[in-house]
């Protein structure tokens, strides 16, 4: 069954028949972890560094048949917990109002976490271009906290670092 409209088999591109390839095995890997962050379960890449009870995808397991050239990927996944979003916390803007910034966020406390749509936020943020920071051109910042007392909810906390550009009056004279 599919969940909110989104797909509902993992799409891993490994064939039964195709060739070794370790780009096709890293590609399955990030295949499952979209999947799984599509369903509430954070990877510690995915703004989740602060979270315990993580999903995860293991290198995988290659076994070897000796008596014809074939071999066989097993992929094993740590499902972890899914988490469900508790809160929304900003800070960092002294200009932009909270509510032009919550409106970019794809995500309401209560949703189950949904990594896709958090990436979305960040990217819809990013594009107003209200807080690229100067040193290092990235946006928005996005952590998960996990909630005393609640393993299966977290917080998102936003760190808005506001850019702002001093325009400098120039002036040129052409005799």
């Amino acid at each position: 069954a599919a969940i909110r409209g989104r797909r509902s088999t993992v799409g891993i591109g490994l064939k039964i028949g195709d060739d070794f390839s370790t780009a096709r095995i890293n590609s399955d890997k990030g295949a499952l972890e979209e999947f799984y962050g599509e369903r509430g379960h954070p990877t510690a890449n995915w703004y989740g560094q602060a979270l315990e009870d993580l999903f995860r995808v293991e290198d995988p397991e290659f076994v070897y048949h000796e008596s014809e050239p074939k071999l066989t990927v097993i992929y094993r996944v740590v499902e972890g917990e899914p988490k469900r979003l508790r809160d929304v916390r900003i800070s960092g803007n002294t200009t932009t109002r909270d509510r032009v910034i919550r409106r970019r966020i794809q995500l309401l406390p209560g949703d189950v976490l949904d990594v896709t749509e958090l990436d979305r936020s960040r990217q819809l943020l990013d594009a107003t271009r209200y807080f690229p920071d100067p040193h290092t051109l990235s946006g928005a910042q996005f952590r998960l906290s996990p909630v005393e007392g609640s393993e299966g909810e977290v917080d998102l906390d936003g760190q808005m670092e506001e850019h702002t550009s001093e325009l400098q009056p120039h002036l040129n004279l052409v005799c």
